[in-house]
Formats: structure tokens, sequence, C-alpha cells
């Protein structure tokens, strides 16, 4: 469905490596020829080009802030009052070329992807004529990680300009119900974290090579965990209940980036059952994936409100891989996912031990025709017409 051919300019306080999300949004509405261009205004860091196009035809724009030449310059650089000058002065210069990007690009639409960039963003739309659009990732206010001084700032924000969006774009539909009571908006629009079709897994030579590469035996079972490798993801608890694992069968997979990478990397030195995956390309996710038996995302409490209602790209890209998946019955919505489709095992954090060495093959194989039908009824192709709704009016 052809709607415009217009331009389309996200603004994300991100690097732009492995935005899965933003990459698939933009694939899609040019596919759909919503956009005839797609810019994303992101942040610099040592190494990454200012200018570049993804693959999926999105122009990338990194700002060269204060902030990010100096932590360049200093990788050891602690927070403190300095740090936070370099923080404000790079917030103008993100807010300058926001503007500059607006009167340039002519966008029809602004798509604003964190709560602290909406004054910027609304300024840019007035200056652009464009029409803005709010799409969170997650329960931005109710983030993890978020500071009680960072949440004063961010809440009024996002409460004095959330009604000045032209719409508000969420992940999950509890995020979607809880949006709509906290401001009293009549409509918020999901779209959910589907695979879109260049998730396909490969075939069982891709499989087969991927754990022989890792070491992983043929027989074994292999659990995997992708996205942010942070100790709040409870990747440090993964890898405890695998190093003391007695059972040689039951392989861990790491895959992806972030803080505990090295940690991760040193467990997997050490124990022969523990294994490292670099984050790879969009494209190739669910093909390594594939790789693995089992997927998890277990946290322990306590947890944060975005958490609890959170739908995150791991849990679709483990089920499109066609892998059961085990989740935590603290992430409220992802629990009752599983349960109601009966496509994995929700546990206690607590218990995740003693689940993972009661998993057989067999109990795999029982599970997968119930992880095919869920995926069989929720498609990509379907998920993204809704852009249309978003990006139509």
């Amino acid at each position: 469905m052809e709607i415009t051919m217009a331009a389309n300019l996200h603004l994300f306080l991100s690097r732009i490596q492995h935005e899965t999300r933003l990459v698939k949004e933009a694939r899609a509405t040019l596919a759909m020829r919503v956009f005839s261009r797609v810019r994303v205004l992101g942040l610099w860091d040592h190494g990454l080009p200012v200018r570049d196009v993804d693959p999926c035809g999105m122009e990338v724009r990194r700002v060269r802030t204060l902030l990010g030449f100096v932590r360049a310059r200093f990788p050891s650089l602690q927070p403190g009052p300095l740090t936070q000058v370099y923080a404000g002065l790079s917030f103008l210069q993100y807010a300058f070329a926001a503007a500059w990007q607006a009167l340039v690009l002519r966008p029809s639409h602004i798509s604003c992807h964190n709560a602290v960039l909406l004054p910027i963003a609304w300024f840019a739309a007035k200056l652009g004529g464009s029409k803005l659009v709010y799409v969170p990732h997650e329960l931005e206010v109710e983030r993890t990680g978020l500071s009680l001084n960072a949440k004063r700032f961010e809440a009024p924000l996002e409460r004095a300009l959330i009604k000045r969006c032209a719409l508000v774009v969420v992940v999950s539909e509890p995020i979607a119900a809880w949006y709509r009571q906290r401001y009293q908006l009549r409509e918020v629009v999901v779209v959910r974290a589907i695979p879109d079709s260049g998730f396909a897994p490969g075939h069982s030579a891709d499989r087969a090579r991927i754990r022989a590469s890792h070491g992983v035996p043929a027989d074994a079972l292999l659990f995997i965990y992708q996205g942010v490798l942070a100790a709040e993801r409870g990747v440090d608890d993964l890898v405890q209940i695998f190093r003391r694992s007695n059972n040689p069968r039951l392989h861990l997979m790491l895959m992806g980036y972030g803080e505990a990478e090295a940690r991760i990397q040193e467990a997997a030195a050490q124990c022969p059952n523990i294994h490292f995956q670099a984050a790879v390309p969009v494209d190739q996710i669910c093909r390594y994936t594939a790789a693995a038996d089992v997927g998890i995302f277990v946290l322990r409490d306590p947890l944060s409100l975005s958490y609890r209602l959170c739908l995150p790209n791991k849990f679709f890209e483990y089920l499109y891989a066609e892998l059961p998946v085990i989740v935590s019955d603290n992430l409220s919505h992802l629990a009752e996912l599983v349960q109601e489709h009966r496509i994995g095992w929700v546990t206690r954090p607590e218990d995740l031990p003693q689940l993972i060495d009661t998993i057989e093959a067999g109990g795999i194989v029982s599970i997968k025709p119930a992880v095919k039908d869920f995926v069989a009824r929720n498609t990509w192709a379907s998920e993204r017409s809704r852009y249309t709704v978003v990006y139509g009016g």
C-alpha cells in the first residue's frame, strides 16, 4: 500500500550498531513505499563512520559530541561533575544536529526513540513541518537502570510532550495499556518485535557448523541467551548455573554485546560447556539461534515495571528459530504467553538450575509443534502493516 513518498527522520540516542527494531522498521517502511527515505540521527563513537548507509537502505548520521570525543580519548573516564558538563554540552550538540536534519530533510514524520529527546524532537518537528511519532522501545520512565534523578527529569518531559505526538508506538499490549491509562491517550499502536523474512533459520548444515565451531557436541543440549550481555539481564547467573553443572551434555551459549563480554569470555575459556558468540548482523541472528535447542530469558527480582511488561526481540527470535523458551514467572507478560500457547517453560529464577537438569530432547521435540503454530499465527508480514496506520495520517 503506497501512502506517501516522503522522508522519515529517527532520533535515537544510540550508536546505531545493533538496533534490530529500527532496522526492521526502516526496511518495512521503505519496502512498502511508506517512505522514500529513512534517516536516523545517532551518536558517534571511535571507529564508527559519521555517515553510513545500512544494507536495508536506511541512512545513518552520527553526531560527534564532546562527550563521545572525550570518552574515545580517555576510555577510563569516570562519571563526575565534569562528565555531566560534557553531557549537557553534547545534548545541545545533538539538538542542533537534529534541527539541521529537520530543516534539510523536511521529513513528513520524525520518530523519537527516547523520552529525554522529546523536547528536541518536538522542536525539530516544528522546524521541519513534520508530525511527531513517539516510539519508545520499552516503558521509558520505568526502565531498568534509570536513576531517581533521571526519572525526575524524564517523567515530566514525557508527560508534558506525549500528547503533542501524533501517535505513540510500543512493543507490547500491556505497555500500551499503561500509556493509555497514565496519559489518557485514546490510541496507542502496538508493533511487536517479530522477526522479518530476513530472520529465516538456516539449514541443518549451518546448525552443525556453528555448533562445531564452538565445540558443542552433536548430542548436547545447547541453551542460548542472546541480546545485551549485562548483569541486569541475568547473564552472570546463567554462567554460574552452567559452571556448576555436573552434566556434560548441558551447554550454554551467550550471544550479543555489552559490559559482561569480558566476564563471559573468561568463563568460556575456563569451562568447556560455556560459549561466547559476538553479536552478529541482524539477518544472521536466527541462523545462529537455530544452532541451539532452548532459549532462555530469566531474571531475578527486583525487576522494573518495564521488564515485567516487556516483549523483547529475543523472545520472538527464539521462537522463529523453532526453539522452545524458558522465561521467569516475574516476566509477567512473557510468562502469560508461554503458558497460554504452551511454547516452553515458566520458572521461578531460583528453580532454574533444577529445570535445566530435567529438560530432555524428547520434551523439546514435543513442544516444537506448538512453537511452529505460534510462529505461523504471528508473522511480520501482518505486523508490519501497522506502520501504514502509524505513518499514514
